[in-house]
């Protein structure tokens, strides 16, 4: 709750305590504690009316966190896992099953090398996403085992 809101509810509040005070004053018999009761009822009813607005305005400007959403990728890993299914050929998820199985260096083609070159260094230098494996830059900017 914001201090605006804070602020209109204790206004709110003093002013039912205030049109409660006047109305136990005009049950004792003092006839013109109307008037006091029906304009602490009135601003009661102001404040509170306004309070409230304030809250909701609160509430509709917080934001709300994300829905989790689906990643069909890793649920196509997970069906290869659990279930055998092997997801049709050429599809992103074929290529997150693929890029899932634990993959022998000597065997990977590296295809998919991340440049990891630092500064000063004569050659590029890099990793392969699927086995790890250092790869250094040649002279035509392929990517070779040293």
């Amino acid at each position: 709750m914001s201090g605006e809101t804070k602020t209109f509810g204790t206004m709110a509040a003093i002013c039912w305590i205030i049109t409660v005070a006047a109305g136990v004053d005009m049950a004792f018999g003092n006839a013109s504690a109307i008037n006091g009761v029906v304009g602490a009822g009135v601003g009661a009813a102001g404040f509170t009316w306004g309070a409230w607005m304030m809250h909701r305005q609160d509430e509709l400007d917080r934001l709300r966190p994300a829905l989790p959403r689906a990643d069909p990728n890793r649920i196509a890993v997970l069906e290869r896992d659990l279930f055998g299914i092997q997801p049709e050929p050429g599809t992103p998820a074929a290529r997150a099953v693929a890029l899932a199985k634990p993959v022998d260096p000597a065997q990977c083609p590296h295809e998919d090398v991340v440049e990891v070159t630092e500064l000063g260094q004569a050659r590029a230098t890099g990793l392969c996403e699927r086995c790890g494996a250092g790869m250094v830059a040649d002279d035509n900017g392929d990517w070779q085992r040293p």
